[in-house]
């Protein structure tokens, strides 16, 4: 019975990521998409609305802004945002063949070990840029609401 309470506290602890997203924009021509269960390729022209994730419901549930963590500065949950933050940038992509995209992924990630559930905002394009829609460079978590 040890082992059993052990084995269930320790997976409160263990870091991990669940996502549920949605990718929305158009593009033209060849390109491809990449998130973490696979990608998308595009060779054409095409309005896209793409759902990625686990099979996790987000809708109901706290989600965490991440002012709230820099406010508190916990530690862990800092640690969390930054994952988050990181594997957004790292673990979502868009690369261009000969086309063009304009893309939005935008939805909910979990981070398991802390429980925390942050709403996520990104923009893929290599059009040229609006300033309007671009996120500012000093923000440390531009990927994070």
């Amino acid at each position: 019975m040890l082992i059993a309470c052990t084995a269930l506290c320790s997976c409160n602890t263990q870091f991990g990521l669940a996502y549920g997203v949605k990718l929305t924009g158009d593009g033209d021509g060849q390109f491809e998409v990449t998130f973490p269960q696979g990608s998308y390729a595009m060779d054409g022209t095409a309005a896209i609305d793409l759902n990625v994730g686990d099979t996790i419901p987000f809708f109901g549930q706290k989600v965490t802004t991440k002012a709230e963590v820099i406010e508190k500065g916990n530690a862990k949950q800092l640690a969390a945002l930054k994952a988050v933050n990181d594997s957004v940038a790292e673990r979502f992509s868009a690369t261009d063949g000969s086309g063009t995209y304009d893309l939005w992924l935008h939805g909910f990630v979990k981070e398991t070990g802390t429980g925390l559930i942050f709403e996520i905002d990104r923009h893929f394009t290599n059009r040229p840029p609006n300033a309007a829609r671009l996120k500012t460079a000093a923000d440390p978590f531009p990927f994070v609401k």
